[in-house]
């Protein structure tokens, strides 16, 4: 038995995003407000499937970045050798590092919601959920910028990112939300898949979740991250028609494009880092080859 079309339609619908909105502008509420962040220049938003609008039934963490901007890390390495040297007479080393920041984020929390907040993760500070709250996990990082062109801070090129530290192994994670926004927003475009784009991401997240459900896969094979940046490889043509009609035309295009080893060239929906490899924004290939399977398998045996 095949995945009937109703059943498709409904895992395409959105979660719900109220509870979501209201936990971000509370806690952005009192970053904005804090004394130990007055006077810096930071970013408070969203991200992750409330931001990107494909969170469906059951999503619950809440996740934010927090992002100083008045402090940045510029990477030049892809600058001529006369644009890195007019980078290192413009440069102004900074006095107020990551840690830092990360304190008085972590401060103003703790004043603020007391025992609810977790500063022992080691990739956020979590703020547990409570009455009319989500659970909350906050990114704290610096902005990223990576340069493609630069005669002075005034005259120049970089794509944005986002810089911070890994607790557990001491190591600088580098990822580009913002960008990664973006790029979804404009292949949802009416004009790229009639805005098929992010109700077939929640479509198939749904699915993934049924196969976990089921027992048929693991839970940490495919995070929801990573089978959006799948999706987005896939050519827009394959979005359009009935939910049946795309998810056997996805379906179908990855597995002739792993089949035939041309994976290895799939990005980030970010299009800054490859989908694959071994780093911790990247995800295992095999992985990805046993989600698409299973999908078949759910496909086939619904």
């Amino acid at each position: 038995m095949t995945i009937p079309e109703s059943q498709l339609a409904t895992w395409s619908k959105q979660g719900a995003t109220v509870t979501a909105q209201s936990t971000h502008q509370t806690i952005r509420n009192v970053l904005d407000n804090s004394s130990y962040l007055s006077g810096r220049t930071v970013d408070f938003y969203l991200q992750g499937s409330y931001r990107n609008f494909t969170n469906i039934r059951g999503d619950s963490d809440v996740d934010l970045v927090a992002e100083l901007q008045s402090v940045y890390y510029g990477n030049i390495d892809q600058l001529t050798e006369p644009e890195k040297k007019a980078y290192e007479l413009a440069r102004n080393p900074a006095d107020y590092h990551w840690r830092d920041f990360r304190q008085d984020v972590v401060s103003t929390l703790k004043e603020r919601y007391g025992n609810d907040v977790d500063d022992t993760a080691k990739r956020c500070v979590k703020v547990k959920a409570n009455s009319g709250r989500l659970p909350a996990d906050i990114v704290v990082c610096l902005e990223y910028r990576l340069y493609t062109r630069f005669n002075s801070h005034n005259d120049c090129d970089y794509v944005s990112g986002i810089k911070f530290l890994d607790l557990e192994n001491n190591n600088w994670i580098v990822n580009f939300p913002k960008v990664h926004y973006s790029n979804g927003s404009n292949k949802n475009t009416y004009e790229r898949t009639k805005q098929n784009y992010k109700p077939t991401i929640r479509m198939f997240k749904n699915a993934r979740k049924r196969l976990i459900d089921r027992g048929m896969m693991l839970k940490g094979t495919a995070p929801s991250y990573f089978i959006e940046c799948l999706l987005y490889n896939v050519p827009d043509e394959r979005f359009m028609g009935t939910f049946q009609e795309r998810y056997l035309e996805i379906l179908a295009w990855l597995c002739n494009q792993f089949l035939n080893n041309e994976s290895q060239n799939f990005v980030c929906q970010n299009e800054q880092i490859q989908l694959f490899g071994s780093s911790s924004v990247q995800w295992n290939i095999d992985n990805a080859w046993t989600l698409i399977r299973k999908l078949a398998d759910l496909w086939e045996n619904f």
